[in-house]
């Protein structure tokens, strides 16, 4: 379909040896660009420079002949081929076809750089000279060849073919290299309605980043990942009426006349298209929504595209965002518009299905592939295999050692890829042959893309000599102000509509590390006075979404979406399908140095136009009176940011997870299990005791480890880890067994391990872990009780999401715990210090930083990310991160109270044998209060100065509250311990 209009260890490899012998080449290393945000931690592909030279002995040959001369680089083509071009700075396999009688004559290549040799190299060929050759199939046997290296493949290359004193000189005009081009790939997970029960269906191939860079025609890939799941629970589609309805499962689509998947995930790709540009990402990256469960399909255009695999619908809709069409739709499409491409290769079903004569070469497998279908299993052997861009025509390609289609693409999708990402002036028309005759094509012109890169300290984006110099719109905005990289931001997403109000939506605001975009704030002066002027052709067209954000502290802020907008609907005649553009999927991402505690939305119409234009909203029409300072009088709100929220079915959930370090508590960075079957009893004949008779499902954890049932009354039930389909080699729990610390369920603490063997309850086996009795009440369970992450929808006064169970693998070392005690936030120029407090394991402990350093502390710190490994006395170990924000001094001033809590009394370490450390930044008196998880107070004492010992050892084991007060009641800290 079309749209019309990875981890955090990288992972560094080379000539890994994969299915069938298959080598790969190339290496795979962290990103190089600092222009790219950090958070999404890219991994870059490094093309091969295989050593594939041969050897020069000084032999002769008079009968020698030239016949032809090749570079391969995603495709093989002749030089003198129509969609022939060299992607620039990216390593190409040269091959010359030599015929003639006898021992084969040395054959060498010399690069030159204006005027300067960059050194020659020997192709490598045939011992004797063959005959004669089938140019149309490449060989490693008939033909010379050598890689180039990506130092040559520059604009400007000139080159020297010598055979035995023969010498055909390349012109830069003949080898037509592009300039420096990136492919910079972001992964987005989206998280829709309720298709993500289960674990994602469709995992990432191997080797995905090689097999990408091989296909797509690029100086530099790389693959990076969103660091937050996008999570709508409710989404808002359209039913083919006027009136747009909102869901929140699955199953009411049918019933709201929605039949098909594509109506849902044409909401993920609108999404995608406006988040695009609100995190400044549009110029540098491509955007990749995987929908995870959300199948089949998906669509694609303008740089960003969805689908729920990495196989060929991945390819396909990649190659839609890369503006390739459906080739059946412009097979000798005629009277084509300039702005329209021609097709010139209909394949054995006559209708745009083939993909031409080109052989394709992959450079990660160094392989050819023949354009001719070799394999039934993907197609019909025999026949002409499809181009990517119109499947299902007889054949999608695979490789020699496993399926495809990979190499789907043919020399007229690459040349049209290259073109988009390069630019063009100018059309491109002519013919080109395919199986004996002359066919026609055409490429119609490109505005092309910059590249990012960083000058004095901030990005900016620039175009080589030989790209067109006109800039898109996302470029012409740059005058907007300057981007703050890499720093604290939410991103604030939802839906607006002008009239529906069933229609507009915020969801729960994402807090990440990235890009914080010019700020426009219309109540602001000197900006309300740049729109009314020199901004004022940005804003020709309507700017009606304006957030308002209200923080902790109590400051707020009010920013105006200069992307999206939605159309009135007095303008609206799309008709009433899939793409609803009366409906603005928007996005904006705004400071995130302070927590964002509400946010709203409004409709407030805007446009800079002439003054004698009346249009409403119209900042330059006197007869309207819009000020900076009266500007939000003339706004309607259309939803908050958190409002009254539904109440959501009664529940009982929450996580499976890997106990690294076995101290029965989730902790952070612990991984979760995927696809642990778990099952629920409820009491089926009122005796209190949850039975078989009263079985209400099996669930699995999804990817994350969490887990749900929903739809529950109150009552008595127990949930337990079955001893089927769990325990099996291969299966998610092998080689596991459960953590020892068993707490009650019915305590509404999360994170603790609540799981123990089942034999203990009437029906159950050793190998089924259970809950315990959970005692669901009508309404005595807490709202918002640590539901699944984001799931801000799902309140219920009935339901306990904090049912957890810890498993780890047993022998070897556990993971060593630990506290980074130190400041979690600095003022402007401020420095601090870090200090590492080990929460398990056997002293004494040795310490490495990220810096090298090897000591307790890491002292006279700034802002950012730290890491350290502690390893105790035998030998086990840890890695603890902290990251440190900087604030502004002006908000430096507004969040002493904030800072007072949140950094100047520490509690730890967790969990404790009989002593808790009482940490405080200031030689002060301070009231120690333990509760325990009843809310009673078992345990009282003052404490002063900086670091004191409280004793708890005569408290049994088991979770307690500790509040640390100061000497005028305030609350200084308060943490949940786990007591052993």
């Amino acid at each position: 379909m079309k749209y019309a209009g990875f981890c955090s260890v990288i992972m560094i490899f080379c000539c890994i040896i994969v299915a069938q012998g298959q080598t790969i080449l190339g290496t795979v290393r962290p990103n190089t660009n600092p222009a790219l945000p950090e958070s999404y931690q890219f991994s870059e592909y490094v093309y091969p420079e295989p050593d594939d030279q041969g050897t020069c002995l000084g032999i002769e040959n008079t009968s020698a002949s030239l016949k032809g001369i090749f570079f391969a680089q995603t495709q093989r083509l002749s030089l003198d081929h129509p969609f022939y071009f060299l992607i620039g700075h990216r390593p190409a396999l040269f091959q010359v076809a030599v015929t003639g009688a006898g021992q084969a004559p040395d054959v060498q290549v010399e690069g030159f750089m204006k005027g300067n040799s960059l050194g020659v190299k020997c192709l490598k060929g045939p011992a004797e000279l063959p005959s004669s050759i089938d140019l149309s199939v490449p060989n490693f046997n008939d033909y010379f060849s050598v890689t180039l290296p990506k130092d040559w493949i520059q604009t400007g290359l000139s080159l020297e073919l010598h055979i035995d004193g023969q010498t055909r000189i390349i012109t830069p005009e003949e080898l037509k290299i592009g300039p420096y081009t990136e492919l910079n790939l972001v992964l987005f997970e989206m998280d829709l309605l309720d298709y993500n029960t289960e674990p994602p269906h469709f995992s990432q191939i191997p080797n995905l980043l090689a097999e990408i860079a091989s296909v797509f025609p690029a100086s530099v890939v790389r693959f990076g990942k969103f660091p937050q799941r996008l999570v709508m629970p409710e989404v808002i589609a359209n039913n083919d009426s006027e009136q747009l309805v909102r869901l929140k499962t699955r199953g009411e689509m049918q019933a709201n006349n929605i039949n098909s998947d594509g109506s849902i995930n044409s909401i993920a790709t609108l999404f995608m298209q406006n988040l695009h540009r609100s995190t400044q990402d549009y110029l540098s990256t491509f955007y990749f929504g995987n929908t995870l469960n959300l199948s089949p399909g998906g669509w694609g255009g303008g740089k960003s595209f969805v689908g729920f695999d990495y196989d060929d619908v991945f390819v396909h809709e990649l190659g839609h965002a890369f503006s390739l069409q459906h080739w059946g739709d412009y097979y000798h499409k005629e009277n084509p518009s300039e702005w329209e491409y021609v097709y010139p290769y209909g394949g054995d079903t006559g209708n745009g299905g083939g993909r031409g004569e080109s052989w394709s070469f992959l450079q990660h497998l160094y392989e050819f592939i023949d354009p001719i279908c070799q394999y039934d299993a993907r197609g019909q052997a025999g026949l002409e295999a499809s181009d990517a861009m119109q499947r299902n025509n007889h054949c999608l390609q695979a490789r020699s050692y496993g399926p495809g289609p990979w190499e789907g693409f043919g020399d007229f999708s690459e040349l049209a890829m290259q073109r988009y990402m390069v630019g063009s002036a100018e059309l491109y028309t002519g013919e080109v042959s395919y199986r004996g005759s002359a066919e026609p094509f055409q490429f119609y012109r490109q505005q092309g893309f910059p590249l990012a890169k960083i000058e004095n300290g901030q990005r900016v984006y620039q175009r080589a000599a030989t790209q067109p110099q006109d800039p898109t719109y996302e470029e012409q905005m740059q005058v907007l102000g300057q981007e703050n990289l890499n720093t604290s931001v939410y991103l604030v997403y939802g839906t607006a509509h002008e009239t529906q109000p069933q229609a507009n939506i915020i969801y729960k605001p994402i807090k990440f590390t990235g890009t914080l975009p010019p700020i426009i704030d219309p109540t602001d002066p000197a900006t309300f006075s740049r729109m009314q002027s020199e901004w004022r052709p940005f804003f020709e067209q309507s700017k009606d979404i304006t957030l308002k954000m209200t923080y902790a502290d109590g400051s707020t802020l009010i920013m105006v979406d200069p992307y999206q907008s939605y159309i009135r609907t007095a303008d609206y005649n799309w008709g009433y399908h899939i793409w609803r553009n009366d409906l603005c999927n928007f996005g904006l991402v705004v400071p995130g140095d302070k927590e964002l505690v509400k946010v709203e939305l409004y409709n407030r119409p805007l446009v800079s136009r002439d003054q004698s234009d009346h249009t409403n909203g119209n900042i330059n029409d006197p007869s309207q009176n819009i000020t900076a300072q009266h500007f939000m009088e003339g706004a309607t709100l259309q939803a908050v940011y958190p409002g009254v929220r539904p109440i959501a079915a009664n529940a009982i959930g929450n996580r499976v997870w890997n106990d690294l370090n076995r101290n029965g508590v989730d902790d952070f960075g612990e991984p979760g299990i995927p696809g642990v079957s778990l099952l629920l009893w409820a009491d089926s004949d009122g005796d209190d005791i949850p039975d078989s008779n009263g079985f209400r499902g099996v669930v699995k954890t999804d990817s994350s480890g969490f887990y749900r049932f929903s739809g529950l009354e109150p009552g008595k039930y127990i949930v337990f880890v079955w001893f089927l389909d769990n325990w099996e080699e291969g299966q998610p729990l092998h080689g596991m067994v459960n953590t020892r610390i068993e707490l009650d369920p019915n305590t509404d603490i999360d994170k603790d391990n609540n799981g123990r063997p089942g034999n203990q309850f009437a029906g159950l086996g050793e190998m089924d872990f259970a809950s315990g009795i959970i005692d669901l009440s009508k309404d005595g369970e807490p709202l918002d009780d640590d539901d699944l992450p984001a799931d801000w929808f799902d309140y219920n006064p009935s339901g306990n999401m904090s049912v957890d169970f810890g498993f780890y693998v047993p022998g070897g070392c556990p993971v060593i715990n630990a506290t980074l005690l130190g400041p979690d936030t600095l003022c402007a120029d401020d420095k601090g210090t870090l200090q590492v407090e080990p929460a398990s394991g056997t002293a004494p402990f040795s310490y490495k930083w990220d810096d090298g350093s090897t000591s307790l502390q890491r002292t006279n710190i700034g802002s950012g990310t730290f890491q350290v490994t502690l390893t105790d006395a035998n030998g086990c170990t840890g890695v603890i991160h902290k990251v440190v924000e900087s604030k502004s001094a002006a908000n430096c001033l507004t969040t002493s109270v904030e800072t007072q809590l949140s950094q100047k009394v520490k509690i730890f370490p967790n969990p404790i044998l009989d002593q808790v450390q009482i940490l405080s930044e200031t030689n002060q008196q301070s009231l120690v209060s333990v509760y325990s998880i009843y809310g009673i107070k078992v345990h009282t004492t003052w404490v002063y100065g900086p670091h004191t010992s409280v004793d708890l050892s005569a408290l049994p084991a088991g979770i307690y509250l500790i509040l640390v007060k100061d000497n005028l009641g305030e609350v200084l800290a308060r943490k949940r311990i786990i007591k052993m």
